[in-house]
């Protein structure tokens, strides 16, 4: 039997759950499948949209020992990847921080990005967001 012959054997072929299967599954991407996804637009306004937000982070980094914002995770993640440790060793403050953290959370909605991230995702989000914040990292 050919290679060809396989493959276009293999395309021919269903598997008789594949449609019970894509209720469960919204996604799969690059290889990385996640089942329940959210819209990080939608976690965003739940605490009041860019400005809701910008309360919500400016009292995340004036008490980084003791509060928890409610947001989801994945979503605090991006807003504070790097600027919890800048402003624990002093190189940022904490205003400033908010201010880079609402400007994450603007590239997530100026996208529509779904939560969680895919790998491939990930690395276009940061690349995006190291772009935009040359200034703080590299004073460009």
């Amino acid at each position: 039997m050919s290679i060809m012959s396989c493959i276009s054997g293999l395309e021919s072929m269903t598997l008789s759950g594949a449609s019970e299967m894509e209720g469960r599954v919204t996604s799969l991407d690059d290889g990385y499948c996640i089942t329940e996804r959210y819209a990080a637009a939608g976690a965003i306004q739940q605490v009041g949209g860019l400005d809701g937000l910008r309360v919500t982070m400016n009292f995340l980094f004036m008490n980084l020992d003791i509060y928890l914002p409610p947001v989801p995770l994945d979503l605090l993640e991006i807003m504070t990847r790097g600027l919890v440790e800048m402003v624990c060793d002093g190189r940022l403050d904490e205003g400033k921080a908010a201010d880079l953290a609402v400007g994450r959370a603007a590239i997530l909605l100026n996208h529509g990005v779904y939560l969680p991230l895919t790998p491939a995702a990930a690395d276009c989000l940061y690349a995006l967001i190291h772009e935009q914040e040359k200034c703080v990292y590299y004073g460009e």
